[in-house]
């Protein structure tokens, strides 16, 4: 498919390409690739899991422009076969579920670092394995609309770390109208700093909602820095999902060399007045141009009772290619 989409457009696609690892056995695939074109065209080709993501972007000026964008997954869409109770994954809870999410957006870029951006939602949700109230809620399409506001003012950015250098802040809202009504939303703030040797980065998210089920909740957890996900160290892929709730993580890095970095993360999860700790330890290799990592994290229950077996091992490559 990225092939046949390059020589329609007769562009030359960059491809940024991660490869990530979580223990004992979930590997992940992501690319995400930007397809330039004449008259302020952008077009975007990339896959998360088992998510294909398509956009297209068509300027009508230098800070307005309209798109489309759709995301299709044809298995496993929400983590439907991640799932876990009490921190261990329980497969009784699995369902099957392929998603379909399309969106008609106009986007507005009031400043150098503001971009605002209003859309027209269709989701589609294809249920099984789950009760029939959660079923029912998904027989229908759903309608909505969604807003969000993004303000980066950021010296750089890596998209598979989630770390920048800078200021960030991002508010998102979307509400789907109708006889099974529903909205939900979440606030952003995170600061990236880089001094000699070293590099921190500190971000809070809230997340609110109303009327949400096992299929749209808010999905955490997971060691993989991927800005698309909701990482918490010390937990797995989907362990969390939540209505409402408050993460933190923080992210300390030692640049060792011009090879190497070694890094600490820590994460707090605040959930209906409960808090949960996560740690990590990181280190990141640059070989010619490929980037290998490799960390393990513990929750802070597992780590103050002592009980290693349940800590974490995870790691990646990322490359890219034009």
């Amino acid at each position: 498919m990225l092939s046949l989409t390059s020589i329609a457009l007769c562009g030359t696609p960059a491809y940024l390409v991660n490869i990530g690892y979580e223990s004992p056995k979930l590997i992940a695939p992501a690319v995400i690739s930007l397809i330039p074109a004449k008259n302020h065209k952008l077009f975007q080709v990339g896959m998360v899991g088992w998510s294909i993501l398509l956009r297209s972007e068509f300027g009508y000026s230098k800070n307005l422009s309209f798109g489309l964008s759709q995301d299709i997954s044809p298995i496993n869409a929400n983590a439907s076969i991640y799932r876990y109770r009490n921190g261990k994954r329980d497969e009784t809870l699995n369902y099957q579920n392929s998603s379909y999410i399309t969106k008609l957006f106009v986007k507005n870029k009031y400043s150098k670092n503001l971009i605002n951006q209003f859309s027209l939602n269709y989701k589609k949700e294809n249920i099984k394995g789950l009760e029939s109230n959660v079923s029912n809620f998904w027989n229908k399409p759903h309608l909505g609309l969604s807003f969000q506001s993004t303000y980066r003012d950021v010296g750089y950015e890596d998209f598979f770390n989630n770390q920048w250098d800078g200021k960030k802040m991002e508010s998102s809202f979307e509400i789907f109208p109708g006889e099974f009504s529903w909205w939900r939303g979440y606030v952003l703030a995170g600061l990236g700093k880089k001094f000699k040797n070293y590099h921190g980065t500190i971000s809070a998210k809230y997340f609110f909602s109303e009327n949400l089920n096992t299929v749209n909740q808010f999905i955490l957890g997971g060691t993989w820095e991927l800005e698309l996900l909701d990482f918490f160290p010390g937990s797995y892929y989907g362990e969390y999902r939540i209505n409402s709730g408050l993460l933190m993580n923080g992210r300390f890095d030692k640049i060792l060399s011009n090879s190497y970095i070694l890094g600490y993360r820590i994460g707090i999860l605040n959930l209906n007045n409960t808090t949960f700790m996560g740690h990590g330890i990181k280190i990141v290799k640059n070989y010619q141009g490929i980037i290998l990592n490799l960390s393990s994290s513990i929750s802070g229950n597992a780590l103050l009772n002592s009980e290693w077996q349940r800590g974490i091992i995870s790691g990646g490559i990322t490359f890219g290619f034009i």
